[in-house]
Order: structure tokens, then sequence, then C-alpha cells
């Protein structure tokens, strides 16, 4: 599973939304989505997206 941006979904995928955001889910990993999150972190690293196996657990899966 992986984290990219496209402009537009393809016929299949799903568009979910969640505290004003919009994403996309592929059709070819909807099967592995049902239960996954998306978190932002910033540090003074810099900033970026991570994705999380499971519901809030540590194991990031990207």
């Amino acid at each position: 599973m992986g984290l990219a941006l496209d402009k537009s979904a393809n016929e299949g995928d799903k568009i979910v939304e969640n505290n004003g955001i919009k994403y996309v889910i592929g059709k070819d990993i909807m099967r592995f989505a049902s239960s996954f999150y998306i978190d932002y972190r910033r540090s003074i690293f810099g900033g970026g997206f991570r994705v999380f196996a499971g519901q809030g657990n540590n194991s990031s899966c990207c």
C-alpha cells in the first residue's frame, strides 16, 4: 500500500472524506483498506503523512 498524489479518481476507486480532507482509495487496494488511517505529523525535521494499519496502533505500513 502506498500514498500518491493524483488529479482525479479512476473508475472503481472509492472517495472518502474525513475532517474536511478528501482522499481516494484505489480499487486495487480496497481489500486491504478496511482498517487504516492517515496521519500528518510535523517535527523539527519537517512534516509528512503516515499511513497506519489497524485502529490507531503504532505499526506504520507506509
